[in-house]
């Protein structure tokens, strides 16, 4: 009897996401933002935050994944039940990878490339992640797979129809899939432009326009409603999305920018890699420069794998470089950027070993290195595997920003009237963990506007955590207008004095 290891692997792939679930949420604000949003839908509010006072419109954030944590909840659904769910679809996302890949590779190097990606522990970290990142791998590599279908064969039906709902459902997971919408018009201008081609991809955008022109009607019939100060158009142009008072982006602004955003990817594609890259200096700090070899090493063996494939251009090279391009433009740069373009990562990597092995024992080499690197991302995933169920991890050690958080939080469920309203750095977190509504702060170093800010929403208390909250809470509190009720480790809570 023949073994099909590839069922063994995804097989495998399932139970290693799967034991990762717990029912934790997670640290970031996103994660919390979808659950509330969820939640929201699940009860029959709308698309609002209920975990701000004022019930506020949310007109940012793509609705899908919200609805799918509501359609879980009113099932009778925690986060564990909505972290399965990610793990299963997370396996499909790998899966069509598989697929996707096929159409370009060898079977073989389709199914390396799949598997270290699979294990690699930046994707790993996001299986069990309440974010929406899974779901939108998933969603954009079908949508791939689809148009590659689409314009390999005559005008189908089939294939247009399965290509422009995963381009939608795309964009609706994630907002930044209109770079999937970019990066077909430019594989069709610059490698397809003939009568056909054309065609159909005028029948694509027709598809898809309406329903993203709803929802951008939506939005603008929402303004001034939005939970926040400011859309995400507007963090966009400011300078600092930390301190709202910074200015506008002007032509310099974008060029540092995107040289502080590039020269934070520079580490963060190495880590895709070797997530393990940073062990060397944590143990041995001595051994820094060697770290700081590898990270450029590896980071330039990716450049010229991606240089090197411009030469045979495919819908990948468009699409990795659109969005490349974009990230480089977000402002507050993070590895979770670059969680879509994963797999493309790795095949430069290894594009690039090609190059300059050619005068050495190529096989050998590829070889060694992926043994090396499914050795460093076991490392990490046995690291990782072992913090994820440890309770006091989840609620002391997420970090400096958010260490004594939840305990905060827990207090105020048992001390706080619910009715009560707070200012938090994280207030839809902090919701979910004390039934308690509040308020961001006011994000400027400016101290009157922050403080106009606490009565202006009527907060009858403030919440300063040893993070980013106490960056711009901190320089406000006096003992003439707050009271302290609660310390912890450099964690706060005042109550607010009404005004004389």
């Amino acid at each position: 009897m023949k073994i099909d290891y590839k069922i063994i692997f995804f097989v495998a792939l399932l139970l290693l996401y799967l034991s990762f679930a717990n029912n934790y949420i997670g640290s970031n604000a996103d994660d919390s933002i979808y659950v509330v949003l969820g939640n929201s839908l699940a009860e029959g509010n709308g698309y609002r935050m209920i975990s701000s006072p004022e019930n506020y419109v949310n007109a940012e954030y793509p609705p899908l994944f919200p609805i799918f944590i509501a359609g879980i909840i009113l099932v009778g659904g925690n986060i564990f039940i909505i972290k399965l769910f990610i793990a299963i679809l997370a396996v499909i996302g790998v899966y069509s990878l598989y697929l996707f890949l096929k159409l370009f590779f060898k079977e073989k190097k389709a199914f390396i490339i799949t598997v270290l990606t699979g294990i690699s522990p930046l994707f790993v970290f996001y299986t069990h992640q309440v974010m929406s990142e899974v779901p939108y791998f998933l969603f954009s590599i079908l949508a791939l797979y689809f148009f590659v279908k689409f314009m390999d064969n005559k005008f189908s039906k089939k294939y247009l129809f399965l290509c422009s709902l995963f381009l939608l459902l795309s964009y609706f997971t994630r907002t930044i899939g209109f770079v999937l919408i970019i990066a077909i018009g430019l594989y069709i201008t610059f490698e397809r432009l003939n009568k056909q081609e054309i065609r159909k991809f005028v029948f694509i955008i027709l598809i898809i326009a309406i329903p993203i022109l709803l929802w951008s009607v939506r939005i603008l019939g929402n303004e001034g409603e939005t939970y926040e100060q400011y859309s995400y158009k507007d963090l966009f142009l400011k300078n600092s999305i930390y301190d709202f008072d910074s200015g506008s982006l002007d032509s310099n602004g974008i060029i540092n920018r995107v040289v502080y955003n590039g020269e934070k990817h520079i580490t963060q594609f190495s880590k895709t890699i070797f997530d393990s890259v940073n062990w060397l200096s944590l143990i041995y700090p001595s051994l820094k420069w060697v770290e700081l070899s590898v990270i450029l090493l590896v980071f330039f063996t990716i450049i010229g794998g991606f240089i090197v494939s411009l030469k045979n251009r495919t819908i990948i090279e468009y699409y990795f470089f659109v969005y490349i391009f974009f990230i480089l433009l977000i402002p507050d740069p993070s590895s979770r950027f670059l969680f879509p373009v994963i797999p493309f990562i790795i095949n430069y990597f290894f594009k690039g070993i090609e190059i300059v092995s050619n005068k050495l024992d190529k096989k050998i080499i590829m070889n060694l290195l992926i043994i090396l690197v499914i050795i460093c991302s076991l490392l990490s995933l046995s690291k990782d595997i072992y913090f994820e169920h440890k309770e006091d991890y989840y609620l002391n050690n997420w970090g400096e920003n958010v260490d004594g958080f939840v305990d905060m939080a827990l207090w105020s469920k048992d001390n706080i009237p619910k009715e009560n309203n707070v200012i938090v750095y994280n207030p839809m977190m902090f919701y979910l963990l004390s039934d308690i509504k509040g308020n961001s702060p006011y994000l400027s170093y400016n101290k009157e506007e922050v403080l106009n800010q606490i009565y202006k929403k009527n907060a009858e208390y403030v919440i300063i955590d040893k993070g980013v909250g106490k960056r711009y809470l901190a320089p406000v509190i006096s003992e003439d207008r707050f009271e302290r009720v609660y310390e912890k480790d450099g964690n706060y809570i005042y109550k607010v004095k009404p005004l004389p």
